[in-house]
């Protein structure tokens, strides 16, 4: 399992990716303590992460966001992270996360993931010119972070095998 500087592991990805189920069930194989940023977010300031962004502007809740994740991973307890995609581009969570984390990146292809943001309430909606936009943006953020890229169209199981095995050789 992850040594002992970096013990949690941190999924990452687009919106709609599956974070939140493969964090989950990842955090329950491990028998370790999820933690999930768009909860966390609700729990602190009341609302959901979309309606921060309608009250407060985009860039606010992506402040949010990483000040969430850099206290998540502030604790000592290994736990399953499941954090927002603006994270990826804010200098601290950037020096964090390969300090502290096993960072897992899922993909998946953007007309599937434009499909799935229309399921959740909680998630900011965007088109499709402004998923692209901050995909492009921020794809070389991810590929530096990243310690393993898994296909969100896998099952759930087959991505929580495929993190434990990595988990187990890194």
């Amino acid at each position: 399992m992850p040594e002992p500087a970096r013990p949690h592991v941190v999924i990452l990805g687009a919106m709609g990716v599956g974070k939140s189920t493969t964090g989950k069930a990842l955090a329950h194989e491990l028998g370790w303590r999820y933690v999930d940023s768009d909860t966390d977010i609700e729990r602190l300031m009341g609302c959901s992460g979309a309606e921060y962004a309608k009250r407060h502007g985009v860039p606010e809740l992506h402040q949010l966001e990483a000040a969430v994740l850099l206290g998540a991973l502030a604790a000592e307890e290994p736990a399953v992270i499941t954090a927002a995609a603006s994270t990826v581009e804010h200098p601290l969570a950037q020096g964090a996360l390969p300090r502290r984390a096993v960072v897992v990146r899922l993909v998946l292809s953007r007309s599937e993931t434009i499909a799935r943001q229309a399921e959740g309430a909680h998630r900011r909606p965007m088109s499709r010119t402004e998923l692209e936009l901050l995909s492009d943006r921020r794809e070389p953020f991810f590929e530096q972070l990243e310690d393993l890229r898994l296909d969100a169209a896998r099952s759930t199981d087959q991505l929580v095998d495929a993190i434990i095995d990595h988990l187990r050789v890194a």
